[in-house]
């Protein structure tokens, strides 16, 4: 058993005192083979919250503020994350498989992870990697993971949540939604369903996005379950992340959602720090 203590600030900055708003953050972890020992909340300045759960059944943070010119946001966490190894489990044969993606019944009851949307309907002059008959679902997933990891380079300029995949094609750039679009973008196209995840991910192994919400990719293998894939970082999800939740795309796992009532413009910045408690005391 592992435990991290992980920081989420963010701080909103307002041009003008703005009269109302209602700021909504997904960012508490989910219950997904880990669990959070304890959390604090603390806000500049001070104002009530209260939480609700979304449609896909994670935990939203609510704030409702008034007469404000910026406000500070701190959530402290405890989480204790079993250890994983992404590669323990049984697949079944591949022509088992192939019969499963084929099925009526699965399809339809994957389908929203099938379906594409404005982050991942990949434009059709892009040669979509295609998956052999005779090809084992996860070794295909792989081979996607390694390719989009070198399709493309990761450049924090190219940060905007509202990217979509001609950009991200064209200029062979972006940050870790974008590589995570475009690999769900590939695998729906082979009839593979597969969700946008959001989660922490731990800073001691020097990882491509570690200093911020990290996203990566859940495929769904037949027969076997959900598995984790990082196509930024080349690797398979395993005990160093914390999923906070998934959903199509980013617009289901947006970390700060809200309303605004005022004129001007907003700033908001965030930083995440993420520290393996046991290697910590041990370093003590």
């Amino acid at each position: 058993m592992l435990v991290y203590n992980i920081n989420y600030t963010t701080v909103n900055t307002y041009s003008v005192p703005i009269r109302e708003a209602v700021l909504n953050f997904l960012v508490l972890p989910s219950s997904e083979n880990q669990t959070v020992e304890a959390y604090e909340i603390e806000t500049d300045p001070l104002a009530q919250y209260y939480l609700t759960t979304n449609a896909l059944g994670f935990s939203v943070i609510h704030f409702r503020l008034k007469d404000i010119s910026s406000f500070c946001f701190t959530l402290k966490l405890k989480v204790s994350r079993n250890e994983v190894n992404p590669y323990n489990f049984n697949a079944l044969p591949i022509e088992e498989e192939n019969a499963l993606l084929a099925s009526d019944a699965f399809t339809i009851d994957q389908y929203f992870y099938l379906s594409m949307s404005a982050f991942t309907l990949l434009p059709s002059s892009f040669d979509i990697p295609k998956r052999n008959i005779d090809e084992a679902v996860f070794t295909f997933i792989q081979r996607v993971n390694v390719f989009v990891n070198q399709f493309l380079k990761f450049d924090l300029a190219k940060a905007d949540p509202q990217r979509k995949p001609e950009s991200i094609i064209t200029e062979k750039r972006g940050v870790c939604q974008d590589y995570t679009h475009l690999m769900l973008g590939i695998l729906r196209s082979n009839s593979i369903p597969s969700r946008y995840v959001s989660g922490y991910l731990n800073q001691g192994n020097a990882l491509e996005g570690s200093g911020a919400i990290h996203a990566w990719v859940q495929a769904l293998i037949p027969g076997v379950g959900w598995i984790g894939f990082d196509p930024t970082n080349n690797l398979l999800e395993d005990h160093h992340y914390i999923k906070i939740a998934h959903g199509a795309d980013i617009d289901d796992c947006t970390t700060l959602k809200g309303v605004i009532k005022g004129s001007g413009t907003n700033l908001t910045d965030y930083h995440v720090l993420v520290e393996e408690q046991n290697k910590k005391e041990t370093n003590q």
